[in-house]
């Protein structure tokens, strides 16, 4: 009796199995056909969205470099989560890519568009966010990156665009972004010129005030050597799509076996740095701060720089 018992819930169990697992294929092979349908169909929406503009389109090559993978969140609808990059992004170097969030594995027109929509943004961000990251590098040096935390649209985009380099504009002709964050490497955090730091730091904000004409928060944080000493705070400022790279895996291999790093691959690490904050709570950094989004703020002054 407890061999037949024991056959019966073998039999259940195998059963059970074979169903999970004929689901379990039938998601993932559902999964490549919605990612396939998002990456032939955004070409369509773009030139849709541009044509109402009448703007030029020379045809991009999307793909998947994360997901879909299902990441349920319970603060949202959104239950499953990829990444896209093209082929423009990795010809601009932009380290990471576009999300993309489905509440089902569904890609229908719309939700292309709203794609296309934010692909857009981020091109036009892309080019915004450029201009005061090459200035950026130029004060502080090609370990330095910098983020506009912002949302870019067309008319956000030919704003700014238009307004590029006029001079004497009022406070209430300027754009805003809620902040700008610069992150920045130095060989050694204790050996730094704080007061040439103030400087730059009001250089950079006086070129974004003056000549981007947006204001903003101005943020930046200067961090030195130990920072890629610690294998934990590397490998999680690259984006997670990144850190396969086999570059990028080389790099963060030695960073593991507290090998030194060459100047030229810790450039190479910056670049694929997340933009925006990174995690500043568990090792030294000093913060040069100063604001360009209120009218209390201005004239803009280098003894209006703080340092934490």
């Amino acid at each position: 009796m407890k061999k037949r018992l024991l056959l019966i819930m073998l039999l259940l169990l195998l059963s059970a199995t074979g169903c999970m697992g004929k689901a379990g294929r039938e998601e993932n092979a559902n999964r490549e056909k919605v990612k396939q349908e998002i990456i032939n169909g955004l070409p369509e929406q773009i030139k849709y969205i541009l044509s109402f503009d009448e703007i030029p389109y020379k045809e991009d090559k999307f793909y998947f470099i994360y997901g879909l993978d299902y990441e349920k969140d319970p603060a949202t609808n959104i239950r499953y989560r990829g990444v896209i990059y093209s082929n423009r992004l990795k010809e601009y170097g932009y380290p990471e890519g576009l999300e993309v969030g489905l509440s089902k594995l569904e890609a229908d027109r719309a939700v292309i568009y709203n794609i296309a929509g934010n692909y857009l943004g981020l091109l036009m961000q892309i080019e915004i966010d450029s201009m005061a990251e090459k200035k950026a590098m130029e004060l502080f040096g090609a370990k330095t990156n910098l983020y506009n935390d912002w949302s870019m649209n067309l008319d956000k985009y030919n704003y700014i665009k238009e307004r590029l380099g006029k001079e004497n504009l009022s406070y209430e002709e300027k754009n805003g972004a809620y902040s700008t964050v610069v992150n920045v490497f130095c060989d050694d955090l204790g050996k730094i010129d704080e007061e040439e730091y103030r400087e730059n730091t009001y250089k950079l904000a006086k070129y974004i005030d003056e000549y981007m004409n947006y204001g903003t928060s101005l943020q930046i944080y200067v961090r030195d050597n130990s920072f890629f000493k610690n294998y934990e705070l590397v490998y999680y400022s690259v984006y997670k799509p990144f850190r396969e790279r086999e570059d990028i895996k080389k790099i963060l291999e030695k960073v593991k076996k507290q090998e030194e790093l060459s100047e030229e691959e810790k450039v190479k690490l910056v670049r694929v740095f997340r933009k925006g904050d990174l995690d500043y709570r568990i090792e030294n950094y000093k913060k040069f701060k100063i604001g360009t989004y209120r009218k209390e703020h201005f004239p803009i002054e280098k003894n209006k720089v703080t340092v934490e």
